[in-house]
């Protein structure tokens, strides 16, 4: 009992741990296209970031930062299923909502980047 348990914990943690890395490969991916010279690291040994530079170009950080989260998003909207595992993918795959607010990291980027866009026009 204890030992099957352990492992349905583990499968979880695998499936956030794979999730975190597929929003930090969508970060990596345009930023390589912009040519952002975009670098990984790992916070504490375990946490995956994607950093680039910027350039100032609000349009292309807004794109960087906002495809992630919401290519999960809407992966969470589309999946279906009734297993354990992929609800609880669901779940971390339909969080990324928060990455919108200001309150993330990737939601001050795209609040920023929206401000600087308006401020342009």
């Amino acid at each position: 009992m204890f030992v099957s348990g352990l492992i349905f914990f583990v499968e979880y943690i695998l499936i956030m741990f794979a999730v975190v890395i597929f929003h930090e490969i969508l970060h990596w991916l345009p930023a390589i296209i912009f040519n952002r010279n975009p670098s990984l690291s790992f916070q504490y040994g375990l946490i995956p970031v994607v950093s680039y530079n910027n350039n100032q170009n609000y349009c292309q950080n807004l794109l960087i930062t906002i495809l992630p989260s919401l290519v999960l998003v809407i992966i969470g909207i589309l999946l279906d299923g009734n297993n354990s595992h992929i609800i609880f993918f669901k779940i971390i795959c339909l969080s990324n909502i928060f990455n919108f607010f200001p309150i993330t990291t990737d939601g001050e980027i795209i609040l920023l980047s929206i401000l600087k866009l308006i401020r342009r026009s």
